[in-house]
C-alpha cells in the first residue's frame, strides 16, 4: 500500500510541471486574447473631456471636446459648442423700476 502511495505522488511530481506548464500556457493565451477584445471594445466607446483654465484661482477658459479613437488608432477630438453661461438678472426690483407705468 505504501509502495502504491509513493509511486502515484512520483508520477504526480513528474507530471506536474508539464500540466502547470501547459496551464501557464493556456492562461496566457486567454489573457492575449481578452486584451485584444478589451483594446476591440474600448475603440467603439466616445467620451467628452471638459478641459479648464485657471489662472490665480479664477476660471478663465472652458473648452469641451467629443473624444473618439480614429481609424488610425489616435484619439480623434472635435469641439463641442456649448451655449453661452445666462446673465444672472438683476432681480425682480429691476426690471419693474425699468417699465413704464401704463396712461
Amino acid at each position: 500500500m505504501k509502495n502504491i502511495v509513493v509511486g502515484i505522488a512520483l508520477v504526480a511530481l513528474a507530471a506536474g510541471p508539464s500540466i502547470k506548464a501547459q496551464d501557464l500556457k493556456q492562461k496566457l493565451a486567454d489573457a492575449k486574447q481578452a486584451a485584444a477584445l478589451n483594446q476591440k471594445a474600448l475603440r467603439s466607446y466616445s467620451w467628452l473631456e471638459k478641459t479648464e483654465l485657471r489662472l490665480k484661482g479664477e476660471l478663465k477658459n472652458t473648452k469641451v471636446d467629443m473624444c473618439k479613437y480614429g481609424p488610425d488608432g489616435n484619439v480623434q477630438k472635435t469641439p463641442v459648442v456649448e451655449p453661452a453661461p445666462a446673465r444672472r438678472s438683476a432681480g425682480s426690483r429691476a426690471r419693474l423700476s425699468r417699465r413704464r407705468p401704463a396712461r
